[in-house]
């Protein structure tokens, strides 16, 4: 009896060793075959993982959950296993078995697709509070690509001359951008807003110093005295060749990255383009300037001078508008304009709205009204003759007028609803929205406007000076958008302007055309006093 049990005995045993040695064979063939997230099989072998460490593991999976530490960048399998191999060490990441992984992606998903997303959305309830939901929609977009992995616009790093910053842009512009982005737009994100901007800023200075000389010249015709002329013409030479130093150096900027501006390529050609289109021109303005004759006064000199440094007015205040369209053009194209400041939307001289700010008002009357059943109507008038009235006045006062004209505008509207407002296009230019208007109630108020502004009067000094205004009128239509229908309005204007000036042209969706014997609404003029 003895033999046989002690037989038995050692076949357990036996047999008890042979599945304890399988059972760990096992354990390092699934711990080989199963790690998530790990970036490489270990170069050496895995240790054998102890029966407690995946439970281990999975309490260490879990415990980001509860802390919400779970990040749009990673799925939350990843972050799991990645933040048991910063505590565990690679070797031991790469032991966790199929359990655990399972148990990862089991419980994490819930929470931490509700932390990914719940930023976006608080973006989106904050924006729709100030009645504007755009945010919301540029959140999702850029979740969406950084989900699929694409990837986000390079930011211009302004905050330091860093290395990468330098090779970016011109370390001179740091100070600029700074003050752009203080301004309420935000950091560039291109090589072709940044160069823009800095253009928009550096115009604007260049363009109040001439406003500055040019009242110096004025006052030297005044009471001549060839000697100041001199002086002045000479601050004036300097002050265009500074311009064309600036001028040239962002066109070579944009020349030697033009192969790399991406899908801002077309944009920085054109800003290109127009830069060596004004080049040339202040070149001939300044040979013009120079081969007159100061040494007496005569009536030719003072007009041949006063009409080329309004030609440099002129071609700053295209300069400007180009630059400024370059701008919205990036914005849209982005999907920005939600995110810039408010007041970015307002004109300084005017104080209405500007090109920006139209550009949102038609999107947010589009967005509140998506299946177009709400009539809209645009109205343009384009203050006639501007650069003749600076060139014999100066563009201070002829600033002075066009505010004064959009407060004629401002005035004749009949507010009733609240939702009709002025916009400053451009330069001499503004865009009045219409809410809830046809086209024909549209082109009645066209019409009042424009008599009353032909019959104001606008004292500068002791000259009485008259100023008309040409409008096109539109009707928007269900498949325009704000490009489509802006486009549409400039066309009603060209062909006013092509017609006569001082009229109105209609376009209701078959293209424009004249409006004829309008009503005489007996309009009584102001009298506006611009001073001298």
């Amino acid at each position: 009896m003895l033999l046989p049990t002690i037989l038995i005995i050692a076949v357990n045993l036996a047999l008890g060793f042979l599945a304890a040695v399988g059972r760990e064979r096992m354990w390092m063939l699934r711990t080989e075959t199963v790690p998530v997230g790990a970036e490489s099989p270990p170069s050496e072998p895995a240790e054998v993982a102890r029966p407690e460490q995946p439970a281990r593991a999975e309490a260490e999976i879990a415990a980001p959950q509860a802390d919400g530490a779970a990040t749009n960048e990673a799925a939350p399998a990843t972050v799991a296993v990645d933040q048991a191999a910063d505590e565990q060490g690679a070797h031991e990441a790469a032991s966790l078995t199929k359990e655990s992984v399972a148990g990862a992606i089991v419980e994490a998903p819930t929470e931490a697709i509700e932390t990914s997303i719940e930023p976006p959305i608080e973006q989106a309830m904050a924006s729709l509070a100030e009645g504007d939901d755009s945010l919301s929609n540029e959140s999702r977009d850029d979740a969406s690509r950084e989900d699929a992995g694409d990837e986000l616009p390079e930011v211009v790093d302004i905050s330091s001359a860093t290395a990468g910053a330098s090779a970016e842009v011109p370390a001179a512009w740091f100070d600029m951008l700074a003050d752009i982005e203080r301004e309420g737009y935000g950091k560039c994100q291109s090589f072709v807003e940044a160069s823009t901007q800095v253009l928009r800023l550096e115009v604007g200075k260049y363009r109040a110093a001439l406003i500055d000389i040019d009242r110096q010249i004025r006052a030297v015709f005044a009471d001549f005295q060839p000697n100041a002329l001199a002086a002045a013409l000479d601050d004036l030479d300097r002050l265009n060749a500074d311009w064309l130093l600036r001028q040239n150096e962002a066109v070579g900027f944009l020349t030697a990255r033009r192969d790399s501006l991406g899908e801002l390529q077309t944009i920085g050609q054109r800003l290109e383009e127009v830069l060596l289109d004004q080049t040339a021109q202040i070149e001939s303005t300044r040979s013009n300037l120079r081969q007159l004759n100061f040494g007496a006064e005569s009536a030719g000199t003072r007009r041949r001078t006063l009409g080329e440094t309004g030609r440099l007015v002129d071609m700053a205040h295209a300069l400007r508008d180009q630059l400024q369209e370059s701008l919205l053009a990036i914005m849209i194209g982005e999907n920005r304009l939600a995110s810039l400041d408010r007041r970015l939307h307002l004109d300084a001289l005017t104080g209405f709205v500007n090109r920006t700010g139209l550009e949102v008002v038609l999107y947010e009357w589009q967005r509140d009204d998506p299946h177009r059943i709400r009539p809209l109507s645009l109205i343009a008038f384009d203050v006639a003759r501007t650069a003749r009235f600076n060139e014999r006045h100066g563009a201070a006062t002829g600033d002075a007028m066009l505010a004064a004209v959009g407060k004629i505008i401002d005035g004749a509207l009949r507010k009733k609803r609240g939702c009709d407002l002025v916009a400053r296009h451009s330069g001499q230019r503004f865009v009045v929205v219409l809410g809830d208007t046809g086209p024909r109630n549209a082109t009645s108020a066209a019409e009042r406007i424009r008599q009353v502004v032909a019959a104001s009067t606008f004292e500068v000094g002791a000259e009485n000076v008259q100023v008309t205004a040409t409008c096109g009128v539109v009707e928007v239509q269900a498949n325009d958008d704000s490009s489509s229908a802006l486009s549409r309005l400039d066309a009603a204007l060209l062909q006013a302007k092509r017609l006569g000036r001082n009229l109105t042209c209609l376009d209701e969706g078959d293209g424009p055309t004249q409006v004829e014997n309008p009503p005489d609404y007996q309009a009584k003029g102001k009298i506006i006093r611009l001073g001298a």
